[in-house]
């Protein structure tokens, strides 16, 4: 049976590879570099300073999603946006990573 790939599901996919990309940029610590996409870094940190919440983090996915931004490059701007700019918000991203791709594996 051949499953049906809808918004919902990229949202799902972005959101659980932001959270492994995450983890992993959090264990391995910041690195000394210069960003690709400096504007929608600054971008992303400035809507999570203005809406702190879990719809705030959705929002930036579908907005990526919406703007035919593939997801692992969404993934790796807000990561490298939060590992860089606004770490303060790292928890709230990883939280809301972690609840959305679990609520995406269940199968109905």
């Amino acid at each position: 049976m051949k499953r049906k790939i809808t918004n919902k599901r990229i949202i799902m996919l972005s959101i659980l590879i932001m959270a492994g990309a995450l983890a992993a940029a959090l264990i391995l610590g910041p690195k000394a570099h210069a960003s690709p996409y400096p504007a929608a870094e600054a971008a992303v940190c400035d809507y999570l300073d203005a809406n702190p919440t879990d719809s705030g983090v959705q929002i930036i996915v579908m907005m990526m999603v919406n703007n035919g931004i593939p997801t692992d490059t969404g993934a790796r701007v807000i990561i490298d946006a939060v590992q860089n700019r606004c770490p303060d918000h790292a928890a709230l991203v990883y939280r809301s990573a972690q609840r959305h791709s679990t609520a995406g594996s269940k199968v109905a």
